[in-house]
């Protein structure tokens, strides 16, 4: 989704530290009390090893599956740079049993890190310290907001 709205372009980072503020940026401080089981996932891609073996295609072709790496400038956007982002375009509705369809291959192309959901509160304090934060990853005023509600509410 970009800006809420549903595309076919998918957002990845080159940052652990990033990815894990965007698996905990939904969750309020009252669902991260919930079973010590509950793990929230970052998915890892493999993008080097992935251009390198798959046809990269930058539009959506219908006729033909594909899951195709793009690197943008980030001319007229603020979120790029410090989202440390690069993106996907596809026309695969499943894209992880795609991504995993190629791993018989020999090669594997996506795994999973699994962080428990009770840590919350402890990563997400330490990522605030690292200025991870809603307000430095979505420069304006729907950032510094949502940052704000975070620091003064603890939702």
């Amino acid at each position: 989704m970009e800006h809420g709205y549903p595309t076919t372009l998918l957002d990845w980072t080159y940052s652990p530290y990033v990815a894990a503020f965007f698996a905990y940026r939904r969750i309020s401080n009252q669902e991260a009390d919930a079973s010590p089981d509950t793990k929230v996932r970052i998915l890892v891609l493999d993008y080097r090893k992935w251009q390198s073996d798959w046809p990269q295609i930058p539009w959506v072709e219908p006729a033909t599956p594909h899951f195709s790496l793009l690197e943008f400038l980030a001319i007229e956007n603020e979120r790029m740079v410090p989202q440390q982002a690069a993106s996907t375009v596809t026309n695969i509705d499943d894209i992880e049993t795609y991504i995993r369809s190629k791993d018989s291959t020999g090669k594997k192309y996506l795994w999973a890190i699994d962080l428990p959901l009770r840590d919350r509160r402890c990563a997400t304090q330490k990522l605030n310290f690292m200025g991870i934060t809603a307000g430095s990853l979505f420069p304006g005023l729907d950032g510094a907001c949502e940052d704000l509600k975070q620091r003064n509410f603890e939702l």
